[in-house]
């Protein structure tokens, strides 16, 4: 399907919960959430699996802006999809697959399996945790995705922005055999060519970057900074 969106989230669906699934649909359209989280194919997930789908369109949001999904909430399952649009965020959560992947204590977190971003990704003023996949993640587990777009955060920004090829910050999460050959800016504290920020038990093995990452302070050619309990093998 083809959709133009202005005030709603998303190019397929709103949301979808309790072993739901979307399998082989696609947005070329304009999404422009407003004030809203928007995303390419749905605006949020739980429990359940988007397969082989993929976006072009141009998607614009202001609070968790995603090529494919804005949140994928605890349980979910994105696989086999891809995002070749341009993602604009003004908010929080910017990321090419999913902008937010934060989920509740006591249950699995997202899974994201054999996906990848190809679009350009641009953190607007006041903006922040962006990646190339995912912008923030909890519990979450990515395997097999790559990121080969562009990453910029917002050119006045001070302080922490968060800024990853694959994820903006990660925490209790897992990252296994995924890389990044996009180029990172990153005017702000944060930035990596895996991850911006790891914390709280995140795992990356496996995973490589070519990009260059300029940044502020706390760069790094995989993660710009690692606390608590973290390991990269």
């Amino acid at each position: 399907t083809a959709n133009e969106t202005i005030g709603m989230p998303s190019g397929i669906a709103g949301g979808i919960s309790s072993e739901s699934e979307i399998t082989n649909c696609y947005n070329t359209g304009h999404i422009i959430g407003g004030e809203k989280r928007a995303a390419g194919i749905v605006g949020s997930i739980s429990e359940s699996v988007i397969r082989g789908c993929y976006n072009t369109g141009i998607v614009e949001g202001a609070a968790e802006t995603g090529g494919i999904v804005a949140n994928a909430a605890f349980e979910s399952q994105i696989i086999d999809s891809y995002n070749q649009g341009e993602i604009l965020g003004s908010g929080k959560y910017i990321g090419g697959i999913a902008g937010n992947t934060e989920t509740y204590t006591g249950y699995e977190g997202a899974k994201i399996i054999e996906c990848y971003n190809e679009g350009k990704i641009t953190g607007r003023t006041g903006s922040s945790f962006i990646g190339g996949l995912v912008g923030f993640s909890q519990s979450m587990s990515m395997e097999r995705s790559y990121n080969k777009g562009e990453i910029a955060g917002p050119s006045d920004a001070s302080g922490d922005l968060f800024v990853g090829g694959l994820v903006g910050q990660a925490a209790k999460s897992s990252i296994e055999d995924s890389y990044n050959t996009g180029g990172i800016n990153c005017s702000g504290n944060c930035g990596g060519g895996i991850a911006g920020f790891l914390y709280n038990g995140t795992t990356i093995v496996g995973c490589y970057n070519t990009g260059i990452v300029n940044g502020n302070s706390y760069t790094g050619g995989i993660a710009g900074y690692s606390k608590t309990n973290n390991t990269i093998s």
